[in-house]
């Protein structure tokens, strides 16, 4: 596939063609990594009956936004531009109870990290939100901690992804 530098537009042509894929061969285990890491939620979102799991190695990014590397002492922030408004990816997904627009998930930013050398993360205000379960593939994320930059021992930043 050639390149396309719209990563929404990417979600949703690999979801389209995933899913066309599945409907032809069948229930599959969906193995994603870095960048594709936010192509299997959306398959499972439109055919959950045919993603059994999906294991995402790496994938993109922690929850709606990105993080640049600044450099000492701060090492990163988040960027200004929401790169995944939906949570784990730009395509919309259904949530319970239900989201019409990725604005209703409501995000914050946590008031404190979960512990030293933590960095803080976004979240949804409470109550938040759940991905809708009903016949959701089982899920896991490899490389859930991402060291974003590392120093010597006892001196890394990390994201939560």
């Amino acid at each position: 596939m050639p390149g396309v530098p719209d990563f929404i537009r990417q979600q949703v042509l690999n979801r389209d063609a995933i899913v066309s894929l599945l409907d032809k061969i069948g229930p599959a285990i969906l193995l994603t990594h870095l960048q594709s890491g936010a192509f299997g939620w959306p398959v499972a979102d439109a055919r959950p009956d045919l993603v059994k799991a999906i294991i995402a190695v790496e994938p993109s990014g922690p929850p709606f936004f990105d993080i640049q590397n600044v450099g000492a002492p701060e090492w990163f922030r988040y960027t200004t531009m929401m790169a995944r408004p939906w949570g784990v990816t730009a395509d919309p997904l259904s949530y319970s109870p239900p989201a019409a627009n990725a604005s209703d998930l409501e995000i914050v930013p946590q008031g404190k990290a979960d512990g030293p050398n933590l960095s803080t993360c976004w979240m949804q205000k409470d109550p938040a939100r759940q991905l809708s379960d009903d016949d959701s593939p089982s899920q896991s994320s490899l490389g859930g901690i991402k060291f974003v930059h590392a120093e010597p021992p006892g001196q890394r930043k990390r994201a939560r992804g």
